[in-house]
């Protein structure tokens, strides 16, 4: 399966996913927030699922526009020179 195909098939499932999410939207908070926290959630989960690897990950999300985050990559720091 192609990157491009993966990707709208992913973005249809957090579609549907929501869809089915609605009912237990509190109404009076913030719409975004719910969404992104369930968007967010699902991709987790089905990433995790799917036993995807980070930077296949990281492919999906530049392909939406989304920066990939530091957070969970392996010590991006710069190495010390030995002394």
């Amino acid at each position: 399966m192609s990157l491009e195909t993966e990707f709208a098939d992913r973005l249809q499932e957090m579609r549907l996913l929501l869809w089915r999410a609605y009912p237990r939207y509190r109404h009076g908070t913030p719409f975004s927030t719910w969404m992104h926290r369930v968007a967010l959630n699902g991709a987790s989960s089905q990433l995790r699922a799917d036993g995807l690897s980070g930077r296949k990950a990281n492919d999906l999300m530049a392909l939406a526009g989304i920066a990939p985050s530091t957070k969970h990559q392996p010590n991006l720091k710069t190495p010390r020179r030995p002394q």
